[in-house]
């Protein structure tokens, strides 16, 4: 039997969902609702739980974040409801493009490559995009 050693909880971060940058760096997003006024977009020291950033997201009651995929220690891609997909520079927290702004709702984005992602929509496609074209 596996035995594990408790290392940290995070008791001040509310998260829905949270993805692994590196070994040291972890982001999570909480989307807006009531005792939330936007969207908070975060990354933390895994080690020390220290908020390194924050990420000013723009969001309305049509659009919620629904993904997040990692692509590098930089670079992640958010994925709405609204079928947005948005390429983000996460350290000045900069949109850099937006792509498939009318598309199906997305259900999830993965990392195919450095260049490329996966996103599964509600009427069960997978569409592949270069994130250096926009394509």
């Amino acid at each position: 039997m596996n035995t594990y050693n408790f290392i940290r909880t995070f008791d001040s971060i509310k998260f829905d969902k949270i993805e692994l940058i590196s070994d040291k760096k972890f982001i999570s997003f909480k989307n807006r609702d009531w005792d939330l006024e936007k969207t908070e977009i975060e990354i933390f020291d895994l080690n020390t739980g220290v908020c390194l950033n924050k990420i000013e997201y723009e969001d309305n009651d049509d659009q919620y974040i629904q993904c997040i995929s990692v692509i590098s220690n930089e670079l992640i891609v958010i994925g709405s409801t609204n079928g947005e997909i948005k390429l983000w520079n996460i350290e000045p927290g900069q949109c850099l493009q937006t792509m498939g702004e009318n598309i199906l709702y997305l259900d999830c984005i993965i990392k195919l490559s450095d260049e490329k992602i996966a996103c599964c929509t509600e009427n069960a496609s997978i569409d592949v995009w270069n994130i250096k074209t926009g394509e």
